[in-house]
């Protein structure tokens, strides 16, 4: 196990560095799903730190996600969606339940993660090659070795790493299975 969470670390970070690097090169990044995931991946590592459940992956995404928004904030484009307004104060509305329900606190805040995924799956959707996809696969492997690395499968150790692997799995479907099946069917008409 410790080998899986040693990896997860070195694969989060090897990430958040080509993530960076792709901001700063013009990668599009939703400052809004950033934010809300700093908030809601602190909450939940103070929630899993309480449960006896913290694990490698949460520790790097919180600073990680520090890294991205600093990032995001200095290179990023301007302003804010419709989108990422709603998804930032849906997402947001996790952070009190997580301080009120600590028990209960890691799922919820993993809801408020997937909420808060929406602006970064839609830019996703629209622009996959723009979305920096060479960190997001390197994420990938981290997320897989945050679920190998999970040493009992409880909801309170394992709906953490689970919905990282969700939202990274998405992420990838949407930057290179999608659009080869658009490809093809253009191809086709």
């Amino acid at each position: 196990m410790e080998i899986f969470s040693t990896l997860t670390v070195v694969f989060f970070v090897a990430g958040i560095v080509l993530f960076a690097d792709a901001i700063r090169k013009g990668a599009t990044v939703k400052k809004a799903s950033w934010l809300v995931w700093l908030a809601l991946d602190s909450a939940a590592l103070v929630n899993m730190a309480f449960d006896h459940t913290l694990n490698a992956q949460i520790i790097s995404a919180v600073g990680g996600a520090i890294v991205i928004v600093i990032t995001a904030l200095k290179y990023g484009a301007s302003g804010w969606s419709k989108l990422d307004k709603a998804c930032l104060l849906i997402g947001a509305t996790a952070v009190p339940w997580v301080i009120i329900k600590p028990t209960a606190g890691t799922a919820i805040s993993c809801v408020g993660m997937l909420i808060a995924s929406w602006p970064t799956f839609k830019g996703a959707y629209l622009a996959p090659e723009k979305e920096g996809g060479l960190a997001w696969s390197v994420f990938w492997f981290s997320c897989l070795s945050g679920l190998l690395a999970v040493p009992k499968w409880t909801l309170a150790s394992s709906i953490q790493p689970v919905t990282f692997m969700l939202v990274e799995t998405i992420m990838l479907f949407l930057i290179y299975i999608r659009p080869r099946f658009r490809r093809r069917l253009a191809t086709q008409n």
